[in-house]
């Protein structure tokens, strides 16, 4: 019996060794929900809302409507994020607008992340951001 739990933890550990880290930057991630709002990006008419970070510590992507960029940091299980800037196009409906600004404010709040397969979740100041690739 000892033996075979021992066989068990071995290929437990081999198993959770084998499974790589999912990265921040490895590709476009899509914007599906904002504090729990899925009406956002082309579900509105406009773009779909995207994050992609750079190895030099920039990211950016779209808002929706506008191009938009940030500095970010990272350590360990944290990420923090510079004010964004943007382009400064109108778009409409006014909820295109509305979305963008929401979610460069929750974004430039985040301090924390996790990624779970292809689904990356930032928090902080009281939002959640969901993405997925």
């Amino acid at each position: 019996m000892k033996l075979f739990i021992a066989l068990l933890l071995v290929s437990l550990l081999v198993a959770c060794a084998a499974q790589p880290q999912a990265s921040l930057d490895e590709g476009t991630w899509v914007l599906t929900s904002l504090d729990g709002n899925t009406q956002v990006g082309m579900v509105v008419g406009g773009r779909d809302i995207t994050l992609e970070f750079g190895e030099d510590g920039q990211s950016g992507g779209s808002g929706g409507c506008n191009g938009y960029g940030a500095g970010y940091t990272v350590s360990g299980n944290t990420v923090s994020f510079e004010q964004p800037f943007s382009t400064l196009m109108y778009c409409e409906p006014e909820l295109i607008m509305q979305n963008e600004a929401a979610y460069l404010q929750a974004l430039s709040l985040v301090n924390g992340y996790q990624i779970s397969g292809t689904t990356l979740t930032l928090t902080g100041g009281g939002h959640t951001l969901v993405f997925n690739r």
